[in-house]
């Protein structure tokens, strides 16, 4: 596997400092020239692959005043061994797991 480019790094570490924001406020931390539409779709993308790949979770919309499109908001997830919140998605998973865990010990 290849390892994490740089700008991947640096969102990773931008979105864990400053918590949930848009990927356009996060444009300054990815160090890239907002000025070119290319670098500007790169962090995009990013971001993107970011959430398919469970790095980043959305958690919720903003508008800018004066826009008319609303952006997604995203934060870092939190590390697979951390806690799940009590009845989040984390703890239906760790319901299933168990049950999962008592079907294979049945068996």
């Amino acid at each position: 596997m290849r390892p994490r480019g740089e700008i991947r790094m640096l969102l990773r570490a931008g979105f864990a400092e400053r918590g949930a924001c848009t990927w356009r406020e996060m444009l300054p931390c990815a160090q890239v020239d907002t000025r070119s539409p290319a670098e500007v779709r790169l962090v995009r993308k990013t971001v993107e692959n970011m959430v398919a790949a469970g790095e980043l979770v959305k958690v919720g919309v903003s508008r800018e005043a004066g826009a008319r499109v609303w952006q997604a908001m995203y934060e870092a997830a939190p590390p697979p061994d951390a806690p799940a919140a009590e009845g989040g998605a984390g703890a239906a998973l760790d319901a299933l797991q168990s049950i999962t865990r008592g079907w294979i010990d049945f068996v």
